[in-house]
């Protein structure tokens, strides 16, 4: 009986063996055929009747964005034969709207190729629905239509999530713009926005553009993938009580409109041969480390040029030293600070100076030139220094004298004495030291000493103490006259605008400061909004002194863009909010 099982069971091998022995296939789908541009497309790639294979190839396309998501496989058994296959899964995200075309693929299937076929694919504009009707949109906006090559532009994309919808794993894709320089600038809080009578959140990313060309250029779609949370069937769990929900993420993507924007070429007429392509309102400003110096030591020329861009796009102009004079230039210092929707760069340019020769050299002439959009005229700004005093080096002013040689001038080495202490020769300096009275109050001296020391160290601290409070409270008193002291050289002047922000923001630091009892100018903002708000300042009040602190901020990192006006705002401005404290600090 045994040789019969045994053959009935080869028999049944043979027969699965037959049953599974078809030709190999390669197949595409897709899970669709027609979509818009936020759409994802599933594709497959099914390989049957194989037990191995290699892992497509997909050729690159323009037409779509192609993600692998991984690979199953699954066997079946159906009438007695095996069907064995390997599923390869894809992602695609359309790239243009049209007739897209997704490409053949190749794989290798027991040592030979096998090829799918194209499949086309209808791609339409996002949904014409309303915004305000969907659960998710985004918009695009640019701060100008028109602008000029390397003048900051903010690009602003805010995504709309409505309340209800249950979205997750938002991540946020630039756009790829050729022809522009992209920086992200300050993150934006989220808000609630009411549109078209619904609740949405808002997600806002900003960031500065910089055209780096002239012509009609376009920004691309901004786009935002993200899931979002579907709730799916109950899985009853009846005979314990309880149930659960089996929830599932669907992906989504949502893509901004493109927008264009003219960039204008820069005019001819009047460009200055040293313009090399800034734009808005730079300022300038150079100092000497020692404008006057011995020859052959050294002093370093800092040459500092900030305005609203990137500090990297600042470049060192041309300087002509005079002869007897070498130089040695150090790297750039860049620093871009953000402030709101704005960007400043500032660039510090270093040069060692040294002179070989002593002599009155005057120093050439610094200037930085730049476009300014708002006049569409050329603009400069100079910076000037004194004339650099070089007196002799030690080797150019060692003389001898009468000629002798230095080794010459010097005098013989003469006994004064034989010590400074009388030397006793004889036996009588031997004598016994017996204890007289001046030993006796040398003695009472020093045990009364340390307690008459004692007791006037702690009436000083005591006094001390005192002292010092007595001068904290002085100090407080004085804040206010001392500000306007301060603040007297700025009334109804207007005069370089470095000095007056620095002094400005000198009188203000000194101000809280003073009230504080502390250094003002070691006090950063959020400190000093603590301090006010400790001290019973009313809110609106640390609003304006918070909003004023900004404005100076600002103002540091491009001072030459301060006109008289400017001044003279921002001067009455700092009074009447510094005039709010001392009336609720009292």
């Amino acid at each position: 009986m045994t040789w019969i099982r045994n053959v009935g069971f080869a028999v049944v091998l043979l027969l699965l063996g037959i049953g599974s022995a078809h030709a190999a296939e390669f197949l595409a789908s897709l899970d669709k055929t027609q979509g818009t541009l936020e759409d994802y497309f599933q594709l497959t790639l099914t390989v049957k009747g194989a037990t191995g294979s290699s892992v497509p190839e997909i050729p690159a396309s323009d037409d779509f964005q192609i993600n692998y998501r991984g690979q199953s496989t699954q066997m079946q058994w159906i009438n007695g034969q095996s069907n064995h296959q390997i599923v390869f899964n894809y992602v695609l995200s359309p790239k243009r709207e049209g007739l897209l075309q997704v490409p053949s693929t190749t794989v290798t299937i027991d040592g030979e190729q096998y090829q799918s076929q194209e499949i086309q694919v209808q791609v339409f504009k996002p949904s014409q629905v309303p915004a305000a009707q969907r659960p998710a949109f985004i918009q695009s906006t640019l701060s100008a239509e028109r602008a000029y090559p390397n003048q900051q532009l903010v690009y602003t994309v805010e995504v709309f999530i409505q309340r209800e919808f249950q979205a997750t794993d938002l991540r946020f894709e630039p756009p790829v713009a050729t022809g522009f320089h992209l920086e992200d600038l300050d993150e934006v809080p989220v808000v609630r926005r009411v549109v078209g009578g619904r609740t949405f959140e808002v997600h806002t990313i900003r960031m500065a553009l910089y055209p780096l060309k002239s012509g009609t250029l376009t920004i691309p779609p901004a786009t935002v993938h993200g899931a979002e949370v579907v709730q799916g069937r109950n899985m009853g769990l009846g005979n314990f009580g309880f149930s659960l929900l089996n929830t599932q993420k669907k992906p989504f993507r949502l893509l901004s409109d493109p927008v264009q924007v003219e960039v204008q070429s820069f005019p001819s007429q009047g460009r200055p041969a040293d313009f090399y392509g800034l734009v808005g309102k730079y300022a300038i400003r150079a100092e000497l480390s020692q404008p006057s110096l011995p020859a052959g030591d050294s002093t370093t020329l800092h040459l500092v040029i900030s305005g609203p861009g990137r500090a990297e796009a600042i470049r060192r102009p041309e300087l002509e030293f005079p002869d007897h004079i070498k130089t040695y230039e150090d790297q750039p210092i860049y620093q871009n600070n953000s402030s709101g929707d704005k960007i400043f760069g500032q660039t510090d340019f270093s040069v060692a100076l040294v002179p070989s020769q002593p002599g009155t050299y005057s120093l050439p002439e610094m200037r930085v030139t730049f476009f300014n959009p708002q006049t569409q005229s050329y603009e400069s700004q100079t910076a000037t220094l004194p004339s650099l005093q070089v007196t002799p080096g030690e080797s150019q002013s060692l003389n001898t004298v009468g000629g002798e040689t230095p080794s010459a001038q010097k005098s013989k080495v003469q006994q004064l004495g034989e010590d400074l202490l009388p030397i006793h020769r004889d036996l009588a300096a031997l004598r016994n030291q017996s204890f007289d009275t001046n030993s006796a109050v040398f003695v009472a001296i020093a045990f009364v000493a340390p307690m008459l020391l004692f007791g006037f160290g702690g009436f000083w601290r005591w006094r001390s103490a005192h002292s010092v409070a007595n001068a904290d409270k002085i100090r407080r008193s004085q804040a206010w006259s001392r500000f306007q002291k301060e603040m007297l050289p700025l009334k109804n002047q207007t005069g370089d605008p470095v000095v007056f922000i620095k002094t400005l923001m000198t009188a203000l630091q000194g101000y809280i400061g003073d009230k504080a009892i502390r250094t003002g100018e070691a006090l950063t903002a959020p400190e000093m909004e603590l301090w006010l708000k400790e001290h019973q300042v009313r809110e609106e009040t640390i609003a304006q002194f918070n909003e004023l602190l900004s404005q100076c901020e600002m103002a540091q990192y491009a001072a030459g863009a301060l006109s008289g006006d400017d001044q003279t705002r921002l001067y009455e401005t700092t009074r009447q909010i510094v005039e709010q404290l001392e009336a609720q600090l009292k």
